[in-house]
C-alpha cells in the first residue's frame, strides 16, 4: 500500500498555529528579560553618578557593564519590533520630521560611543523634510545602524550620520557611514537578509548587529522604502531611503 504525503492544507494550519504561538510568546519573553536588564540598567548608572569615590577600575567595569545591557536592551528591542511587523500590529505612525527622527537616534546612541571612546558625527543641517513613520520603529532601525557602525572603528574614530533629501524632493535618505576595513564581498548583502543569518553568524558577525541591520531593512521596507549595506573603498555606508511625505 502506498502511504500518501500529508495533506498541504493541514500542513500549512499547523504551520499558521506554529507562528501563531510564536508571535504571543515572543512579546511575553522580550518584556520579561527587558524588566530586571531595566533595572540592572538604572542601578548601574544610579552608582556611576554617585559620589562614592568608585575606583578607576570599578568605574571601567560599571561601564562595561552598561554597554553589555545596551547591546542586549538593543537586541531585545530589534525582536520585539520585528514580532510586531509579522503580525501586523505596529501601527504605520505620522509624519515626523526626518532630521529630528535621527538627532533622537544619535542623542540615544551618544553613551555607547563614549563608553568605547568612539564618536558619533551628524552632519545633518536644516533638513525639515517629513516622511511618514512609525517613530519608534524608525528611531530603532537607526539606532541599530549607528551601533553596527561603532563596532568596526577604533577607539577616537567617528562614523558619520547624515540625512538628506533627493534632488526631487520624492525621497529622503538617512546616511551612516564607518571607515572600517571593506567587508567581505557579498557579506553586506548577507548581513541584511533574514535568511542568511547563520551564513552571517559562521562569518564572526555578532548575532545582534546582524538581527539589528534585519530590522532596519524591515523598517525601510515597512516605510515604503529600501535599505542597503555597502562596503568599497574603505568606506562601508548603511542607507535608508524613504518616500517623503505629500506636501
Amino acid at each position: 500500500m502506498l502511504r500518501t504525503g500529508p495533506n498541504r492544507e493541514n500542513i500549512h494550519r499547523k504551520g499558521d498555529r506554529r507562528r501563531g504561538l510564536e508571535d504571543k510568546v515572543l512579546p511575553t519573553i522580550v518584556h520579561d528579560l527587558r524588566n530586571p536588564l531595566t533595572s540592572i540598567i538604572g542601578y548601574a548608572q544610579l552608582v556611576l553618578g554617585s559620589e562614592n569615590g568608585l575606583g578607576e577600575t570599578d568605574r571601567r567595569n560599571l561601564e562595561m557593564l552598561l554597554l553589555a545591557c545596551g547591546i542586549l536592551d538593543r537586541m531585545l528591542g530589534s525582536l520585539a519590533m520585528l514580532g510586531q511587523l509579522r503580525c501586523g500590529v505596529l501601527d504605520r505612525g505620522s509624519e515626523v520630521v526626518a532630521q529630528d527622527v535621527l538627532q533622537e537616534a544619535v542623542r540615544a546612541i551618544e553613551p555607547v560611543a563614549a563608553a568605547q571612546q568612539k564618536i558619533v558625527r551628524l552632519v545633518a543641517v536644516n533638513v525639515r523634510a517629513t516622511i511618514r513613520a512609525n517613530e519608534e520603529l524608525l528611531s530603532q532601525a537607526l539606532q541599530n545602524g549607528l551601533a553596527h557602525g561603532l563596532t568596526r572603528v577604533r577607539a577616537g574614530q567617528a562614523i558619520i550620520a547624515n540625512v538628506k533629501v533627493d534632488g526631487d524632493g520624492r525621497w529622503v535618505e538617512f546616511l551612516i557611514e564607518d571607515c572600517g576595513p571593506d567587508l567581505p564581498e557579498g557579506l553586506a548583502e548577507a548581513m541584511m537578509d533574514p535568511t542568511a543569518l547563520e551564513r552571517v553568524r559562521t562569518a564572526g558577525v555578532r548575532s545582534d548587529r546582524a538581527l539589528g541591520l534585519v530590522l532596519v531593512r524591515e523598517a525601510a521596507f515597512a516605510c515604503g522604502g529600501e535599505a542597503k549595506l555597502t562596503s568599497s573603498n574603505g568606506v562601508t555606508r548603511l542607507s535608508l531611503r524613504l518616500p517623503a511625505a505629500a506636501t
